[in-house]
């Protein structure tokens, strides 16, 4: 597994599902990039297996190509939308 900075969403957990569910927010080198993630074990896992148990699927889903990913961009500066804008 890449050495990135990650954030997680609020963790929620799908009773109905038994497992966490968050957004995994993966800092590439290319820009942020956030996967869907979820992660089966019961409410009373410890908070670290659980942050753990979300991360590494993301990061495996992301370079299998699997799963929701959105990849975010930073708007273009120079960018003939981003001057209409502002004017």
């Amino acid at each position: 597994m890449p050495d990135l900075r990650t954030d997680l969403s609020e963790i929620n957990y799908n009773a109905a599902e038994e497992c966490f569910q968050a957004l995994v927010t993966l800092h590439e080198p290319t820009g942020p990039v956030r996967v869907a993630a979820d992660f089966r074990a019961p409410l009373n896992a410890p908070d670290e297996l659980v942050r753990q148990g979300l991360i590494q699927p993301a990061y495996s889903d992301l370079y299998a190509g699997r799963g929701m990913t959105a990849r975010l961009r930073a708007p273009a500066l120079n960018a003939p939308e981003a001057a209409a804008h502002a004017a």
